[in-house]
């Protein structure tokens, strides 16, 4: 019994979790897909874009031929710069993946709360609709509730307003194709014109 009240306050804990802060991510002990060549259609500098598709001054992103990714980002109200890193991309059916080394995903964008495993990744879904370049992350909450349910393997690491899952083990490319574990909202952004900020 005890068990199970710890694990129902456990689902609790995290379903409230959005209304506090999004110190949320999921990792990957192993990426889940073996990496391909680069996307070609990457290439190149990209801006955030908002529901309207304008400029919203928030993030550019460049990459090169090879896939490094230099990240210029302004969400937070002041100018982030740092080392670009080597993304890594792969093809499964219609949807593309770009994984980054986890650690530096954590440093480059202050989540020091989030402190990963050395060796583990953020992993992403891309695709394209018109000339924008999409992106999906996890859905860190369903992901949760999916290694607490025993349906991935992995770790949950809950406290006060923080939420860091691990998925452990060999490459699972299965767990790309279970429903809901990508979130149904959308980074937004379309190749640079001259005018993109910051």
């Amino acid at each position: 019994m005890d068990g199970l009240i710890r694990h129902l306050r456990l689902l609790a804990g995290i379903a409230g979790l959005a209304l506090l802060c999004a110190c949320q991510g999921t990792t990957f002990q192993t990426p889940p897909l073996a990496a391909g060549a680069c996307d070609p259609g990457l290439s190149g500098r990209w801006i955030s874009i908002n529901e309207d598709g304008r400029p919203d001054g928030e993030m550019v992103l460049v990459f090169s031929a090879d896939c490094q990714l230099d990240v210029t980002d302004r969400s937070n109200g002041n100018l982030r710069e740092g080392d670009p890193t080597q993304v890594h991309v792969a093809q499964s059916g219609a949807n593309g993946f770009m994984w980054v080394d986890a650690g530096w995903t954590a440093k480059r964008f202050d989540f020091a709360d989030l402190a990963a495993h050395p060796g583990d990744v953020f992993l992403m879904r891309y695709s394209w609709d018109q000339g924008e370049l999409l992106f999906n992350d996890m859905d860190d909450k369903a992901v949760a509730h999916l290694i607490i349910d025993g349906k991935i393997p992995g770790t949950v690491d809950y406290e006060d307003d923080r939420l860091l899952n691990r998925i452990t083990g060999p490459a699972r490319p299965e767990v790309l194709t279970l429903p809901g574990v990508f979130s149904a909202e959308f980074g937004r952004f379309r190749r640079d014109d001259g005018n993109g900020k910051p």
